[in-house]
């Protein structure tokens, strides 16, 4: 009964000495047709009282002692304010008699409540440290996560190839071979970067880091094949050096340069939106340099067409270098004319035009190639060298990337002697001296790793020997 009149004294109470106020919300089970439904709705905006999470108030529900005496703590603490700051006359009933009792009558449970209050409260200020310190352990695992994210990154390749050589006169030949391939490259700073690479092969190729598998058992080599720094300055926007032993980074092609050539000395490479430019002094002697310099625009004029201008220019120690590398041997008997004897008569320009698109939506790529001397031997005179070389193909998808994708190439290429390289270029296609016709089809039989067709066929340009089918099938993977 105590607690009805209590109930009675506090409605009074509020409605006598409280502004009026307007119902903003309401309660599933208290319809505005209730007969407590001024008196919830009251209480509920005045932050008493409260109703459940599902919208409904269950006034036929006993109030605990507990949650008696939070309602009249929080009623104690809004009269009080009232009471000092806007009561303007004389109240009707002893306003500090009733909450004097009221608060005597719900001591312990108010006393019980506070010391929850206190107590959640420093747990929660607790867990917020927890919180606070965990998230700090974690910003700093974080930035050790990425201070140490790929310190050095790891790669290579195997690749073992069936490879027969089928000419129409002479001796057929097949074989076996392999190449094994492990590199890695790591951050020093923001700027640099370290990279090296070990290959197999025999140790006096230039072009080849394939290793013949014979009957011998004996150790193979596994040597250097790159070594490198690579320099990205930050005050030198779009600019990137490199020094060492590295692969030519500049636009290249396999009449050219083998695809196994790493060469050795200093490079540069200028980059602004689609502009290239590169530079690269190469080392092949102590005192002879060979210098490229290519300039090229991407997606030039219109998508997917990328143009390069190439010079090539070699100096007398250089030349004489890469003169007996390309005279000697087996070049010497194949050719019946003479071989460039001034680095004058080799100092070339080379085009390079690649258009990428789609036909049908099968993606679809078309480059060339032209290499001309600009100086030398006259091929309208009869024992001179002549000095030309152009290269096409056409590639139907683009590499494999998931198991089941497949691309074809097709392809055609002349190289007059003494107009390339031979010192440098791919023998498969014949070095120099040959016009070769052929496919190529990929297929990736399992997670990185393709099945490769190759076919060619050459013919010698100086002589008629007959022509030569070549046949090589790859099983190569990747990591």
């Amino acid at each position: 009964m105590f607690n009805r009149v209590l109930i009675l004294i506090i409605l009074n109470l509020f409605f006598i000495h409280l502004s009026a106020f307007s119902a903003h919300g309401s309660f599933d089970d208290v319809p505005i047709d209730h007969w407590a439904y001024d008196a919830v709705m009251f209480l509920e905006e005045n932050g008493l009282m409260t109703g459940y999470p599902d919208g409904t108030f269950k006034g036929d529900i006993e109030l605990s002692r507990h949650e008696f005496a939070l309602v009249i703590f929080r009623l104690h603490n809004q009269i009080v304010n009232i009471v000092n700051d806007a009561m303007q006359s004389e109240p009707p009933i002893d306003v500090q008699l009733v909450l004097d009792g009221l608060m005597s009558e719900f001591k312990p449970e108010i006393e019980e409540l506070m010391s929850l209050v206190i107590e959640n409260t420093e747990r929660i200020e607790n867990l917020e440290g927890g919180f606070t310190d965990f998230d700090s352990r974690l910003t700093d695992l974080a930035d050790l996560i990425n201070s140490m994210e790929d310190p050095i990154r790891l790669y290579g390749d195997m690749r073992v190839r069936f490879e027969g050589r089928y000419p129409d006169t002479g001796l057929r030949s097949q074989r076996a071979i392999y190449r094994f391939r492990v590199g890695f490259t790591t951050e020093i700073n923001e700027e640099l970067v370290l990279g090296a690479r070990f290959a197999s092969g025999p140790r006096d190729s230039i072009t080849s880091a394939n290793e013949t598998i014979d009957d011998a058992f004996a150790t193979d080599n596994l040597d250097v094949d790159t070594a490198y720094l690579r320099y990205l300055p930050s005050w030198a926007r779009g600019f990137t050096f490199w020094a060492g032993k590295f692969r030519p980074p500049w636009k290249q092609t396999p009449m050219v340069w083998d695809s196994d050539v790493t060469v050795e000395g200093i490079a540069q490479h200028f980059n602004y939106e689609n502009f290239n430019l590169y530079l690269g002094e190469l080392v092949p002697t102590e005192e002879g340099f060979y210098l490229v310099a290519q300039v090229g625009m991407d997606d030039l004029l219109i998508d997917g067409i990328d143009v390069y201008a190439t010079y090539h220019y070699i100096n007398d120690e250089a030349w004489q270098h890469i003169r007996d590398q390309m005279q000697y041997g087996i070049l010497k008997s194949r050719w019946e004319f003479d071989h460039l004897e001034s680095p004058d008569e080799y100092r070339a320009i080379e085009g390079y035009i690649r258009w990428a698109g789609s036909v049908d939506s099968l993606p679809v790529s078309v480059e060339a190639n032209y290499l001309r001397n600009l100086e030398g031997a006259n091929p309208m005179v009869e024992g001179s060298g002549w000095q030309q070389a152009a290269w096409l193909r056409l590639s139907l998808n683009g590499s494999p990337s998931l198991v089941g994708d497949w691309r074809l190439r097709g392809e055609w290429g002349r190289i007059q002697a003494n107009s390339v390289l031979s010192w440098l270029t791919d023998s498969t296609r014949g070095s120099g001296d040959n016009e070769f016709r052929g496919f190529e089809f990929a297929y990736r039989i399992l997670p990185n790793t393709d099945l490769v067709i190759l076919y060619l066929n050459l013919d010698r340009i100086s002589r008629d020997i007959g022509s030569t089918d070549i046949i090589t099938i790859d099983v190569n993977t990747k990591f």
